[in-house]
Parts: structure tokens; sequence; C-alpha cells
């Protein structure tokens, strides 16, 4: 067989096909934007966060942060605190915080999320119910009993030692009892007044003796005395003589006398309270019964018989 002819074949010149531009692929689960999307334009794609995060980054992955507060706050809201979330990198990272005035003293034991909050009515100086400068312009102590943000309006003004006295949300009146700030009295078993309160004034309060007993004393113990007679009188009364009670500050001293024109000659020996008394009637002239001068008058000495 004879050899096959190879046939001539003109070649055509052809152009080059144009590049295919392939979608670039999402990065990290972000999207991808490119603005300018003409052949000589490159790495200036965008990479943007999928929202809840934020933030883009061009010609690379986008760092992506989420503020946590943004579904979170409403739990912070329910207890009347608001939420922060200091690191938009980590999941878990949001708490609570006191809003002011409020004062952030730390966080609950049950919940770390919650702040423990306080509101000091005394020191705080921002909020409508605080004290403020009422009690220190008054020179009175400011005292919060109830630090509870809920627990408003309780703080107390309380006056400075000696001067006693408080008062709610309000400056106290304050009084200078010395009776109540003085043992002096007490210690001694007596009664104490302070008829003057006043601040200024001082030392001028008494000191009373206790019934039955009398006497009082300005600014210390009163001596106290105390006349037995005012128990005593009816013994000697019923024995026709008086009572005298010659010692007031000791027990027991009381004693009967006789009654004039009677003399006294000495002491019961059966009872040394009782006196022994006689009546001399030529002796004694101020009596109905006696001698006087009756005798003397015509010369005659006078005798007489006890009684």
């Amino acid at each position: 067989m004879p050899p096959r002819r190879l046939q001539s074949v003109s070649v055509m010149n052809v152009s080059p096909a144009p590049p295919v531009l392939m979608p670039l692929m999402p990065a990290s689960g972000q999207t991808c934007y490119d603005a300018d999307k003409t052949c000589p334009s490159k790495n200036d794609f965008t990479c943007e966060c999928k929202p809840p995060s934020i933030d883009n980054a061009v010609g690379a992955a986008a760092v992506c942060t989420f503020d946590e507060c943004k579904v979170r706050a409403p739990n912070c809201t329910a207890i009347g605190q608001y939420c922060n979330d200091p690191d938009l990198l980590n999941d878990d990272t949001w708490v609570c915080h006191c809003l002011p005035p409020n004062v952030e003293v730390g966080r609950d034991m049950t919940n770390a999320k919650n702040a423990l909050c306080e509101l000091d009515e005394c020191v705080i100086m921002a909020c409508p119910t605080c004290a403020n400068t009422t009690c220190s312009d008054a020179s009175q102590t400011c005292d919060d009993p109830n630090k509870d943000p809920d627990s408003t309006s309780d703080w107390t003004c309380t006056c400075v030692a000696p001067a006693v006295g408080s008062a709610t949300t309000k400056v106290a009146e304050c009084v200078c009892d010395e009776c109540l700030t003085s043992t002096t009295c007490t210690d001694a078993g007596q009664t104490c007044y302070d008829a003057d309160k006043t601040c200024p004034s001082k030392n001028d309060f008494t000191c009373e003796c206790q019934p039955p007993s009398i006497d009082n004393a300005i600014g210390a113990a009163a001596v106290c005395t105390f006349d037995e007679c005012k128990v005593h009188a009816p013994d000697c009364t019923a024995i026709g003589q008086y009572c005298n009670d010659p010692d007031l500050l000791n027990d027991d001293t009381w004693v009967c006398h006789c009654l004039p024109p009677n003399v006294e000659v000495g002491r019961d020996m059966t009872n040394a309270k009782n006196a022994l008394c006689e009546l001399d009637e030529c002796v004694i002239m101020a009596c109905p019964t006696c001698a006087k001068t009756t005798c003397s008058a015509v010369g005659q000495t006078c005798d007489y018989n006890l009684q």
C-alpha cells in the first residue's frame, strides 16, 4: 500500500481565553466582600464578622468581637444593675455592676455575675435621699444603719457626747442632761436632777437624798441627813416625853427627853431611850402647881415629893 499522504492543516492564530475569577471563600465563618472587582485590584477584599459579632478586616480574616451584654443586659437590669463585658474576644466574661450612686463592695456569693451593692447615705453626696452635709453642718455625726440600696431615708444625725439626742433624716435636738452621763448621784444612792439641759451648762446637776432622808447638793453627792424622830416620836409621846435626834447623819441616835417644866435627871436603866424626869415644885417656877414664893414669902422652907 502506498504511503498515506499527509494532509496539510492550516493553523489559525487563536486568542487566549480570559482568566476565570474564582469567588473567595469565607474565612472563619466570616462574610467576604470585594468592592473593587477589576482585575488589577488585589488584596482589597473585606472579611466581615457575622452578627452578633462585630469588626472586619481588609485582605485578611477579621478578629471578631462580641459584647455579651447585648444579650445579657436584661439579667443585670432585672436586679437594678448594669451589664459590662470587659473581654469581647472570649465567652462568658460579662458581669453586672452597681448603678451610681450605689457602690460595689464585692460579688454575690451565690451568683458571681451579680455585684454586691450598698448605699451609705451618710457618705454618698449624689443622691436625693442622702444626708449630704446636714449632720456635719450641725457638728453632729451621721449614721446609716441599713446600707441596702433599697433602704433609703433611714440615716440619722446623732449628737456628740456629752450631748445626747438623735433624729432620722434631720438635725437632732441635742440636750446635755448631766444626769444621763454622770453617776455621781446614783453611786451615792441619790436622785439626780438637771434643771438646765442646754449644752453649755455644766456641773449644775443636783443630787437629792432619798426620803425620808433630806438635803441635796449641786454638782456633787449630797450629805444626807435623817431625823429619826420622824419615825420614833410616838415612842416618846407615849411616855409624856419628846423626841430628839442629835446626830442626823447616823442611825439609832434618837432619844426621849423630859417635857418642861420637868427636869431630866438621868436615863431609864431599863430603856436608855427614855429619860428619868422629876418635877421639884419648890424650885420650878413655871408650873400651875408649883409653890413659887408661897413658902419663902412667909419665911418658911419648901419641901417636895418627887413625882
